[in-house]
């Protein structure tokens, strides 16, 4: 019987606090996390501005087809929701890598509560994401209703 036991290293303090402490929290969490708010800030700033376009320009779109431009107009909404969405969800978590960098910032017990919630949250996160796109994407509740030899009544 094989037993896999940790090296040295692993048991090294040095190691555990750069490592899993800083590298972790920072590669893991924190640039993934602070990437996708940029990328969602600027999403909704193009939406915005999109928005405030002339009247003119929103004429010249009308003209488009009415399927093709419900879905165009609700793609953005969908992307938004399920980062937004993400971004909530995953906040507990890495408030909790931040937490284990910072010794003595919040009680064991608190941590564990936390790790608890971020957990649940995670798994809330997965399934959300399909009632999100149901909701407000047509394109995928037809996909869906072909897929499942529903008719297509969306």
């Amino acid at each position: 019987m094989y037993e896999l036991c940790p090296t040295e290293m692993r048991l090294n303090e040095s190691y555990i606090t750069i490592y899993r402490g800083y590298m972790y929290a920072l590669i893991m969490a924190f640039l993934p996390f602070t990437f996708l708010l940029f990328l969602t800030v600027g999403i909704l700033c193009a939406m915005n501005t999109r928005c405030a376009e002339s009247n003119t320009d929103i004429m010249e779109r009308a003209v488009e087809s009415m399927a093709t431009k419900a879905d165009d107009a609700s793609s953005p909404i969908v992307l938004v929701m399920v980062v937004a969405l993400f971004l909530l969800c995953n906040a507990i978590s890495l408030l909790v890598n931040i937490c284990d960098m910072i010794a003595g910032l919040i009680t064991a017990d608190t941590q564990m509560a936390l790790i608890d919630v971020g957990n649940v949250l995670v798994v809330f996160n997965a399934t959300a994401n399909f009632f999100i796109y149901i909701t407000f994407s047509q394109s995928y509740r037809r996909d869906l209703c072909l897929m499942l030899g529903l008719s297509r009544a969306t």
